[in-house]
């Protein structure tokens, strides 16, 4: 039983070659080896060899969902995380193509957002909870990669669990993944906005009171029901953490904004 690179080149991710039965490590110069060149990958492909996923030339992020044990440093499975961050921030469980883990976990794949910079993490802790990792395209070519479908490892395989075409990451997992990219984005669809101005009529920490605040919106006027951040800017020390910066990642439908 062996990968066939083709597989994973047919759902539109570029591969390159992983030692025959192996994660890692990865060749040098993969990033910008990876190819979804079907002739290419026919005349290099080393015989036997796993499928490696380079995030950057497929312009993919991959939510790696980690289980308890098997070499994982969690306690907590990563699919137990996603359903508690779906559940905490009322959103449905972010349905893409997946692929099983022959540990038991899933990698989920989707389409990288447009003009947002997102990296790759390890440690099962990332803003999107206990149990899952990231890999990201980064930038410059220096992005992460995942282990891909039809790969065989302690002779069990990477198998698809939902063929369905990549999803794009959802804007409120962009928010907690790259925060601060997903403000800039938030806000300058905000500043295209006719009279996009604070009406948020919450009272900041400095006592302020944000009906008297007539500049534009930004991603620090709005109050976080978590951090009762207000509409004026505070310190740095009393912004909202991580976990919070969901709270600003739709400005146009922020239920006190732009009243």
């Amino acid at each position: 039983m062996t990968a066939d690179p083709m597989h994973a080149v047919a759902l539109g991710l570029a591969v390159f070659p992983l030692p025959p039965g192996a994660k890692a490590p990865a060749p040098s110069g993969w990033q910008r080896a990876a190819t979804a060149d079907p002739a290419r990958i026919r005349a290099t492909w080393p015989t036997g060899a796993n499928v490696g996923v380079g995030c950057w030339r497929s312009n993919v992020v991959v939510l790696d969902l980690d289980v308890p044990g098997a070499g994982h440093r969690t306690n907590v499975a990563g699919a137990d995380s996603l359903v508690a961050a779906c559940d905490a921030h009322g959103q449905p469980w972010p349905d893409t193509l997946t692929v099983a883990t022959p540990s038991g976990g899933r990698h989920l794949y989707y389409a990288a957002p447009k003009g947002v910079m997102i990296g790759s993490t390890s440690g099962g802790k990332t803003a999107l909870g206990e149990g899952i990792d990231t890999r990201g395209p980064g930038a410059g070519g220096r992005g992460g990669y995942s282990v891909g479908p039809g790969s065989i490892v302690d002779g069990r395989a990477y198998e698809i669990e939902r063929n369905r075409p990549m999803a794009v990451l959802p804007d409120w997992i962009t928010a907690l993944l790259a925060p601060s990219a997903a403000g800039a984005r938030t806000d300058r669809r905000a500043a295209g906005r006719r009279a996009a101005h604070c009406r948020c009529d919450n009272k900041a920490q400095d006592g302020t009171q944000g009906a008297a605040c007539s500049r534009p919106v930004t991603a620090e006027d709005l109050r976080c029901d978590v951090c009762r951040i207000g509409c004026h800017p505070l310190p740095r020390s009393q912004r909202p953490t991580t976990q919070h910066r969901a709270c600003f990642s739709a400005l146009a439908d922020h239920p006190n904004a732009n009243r």
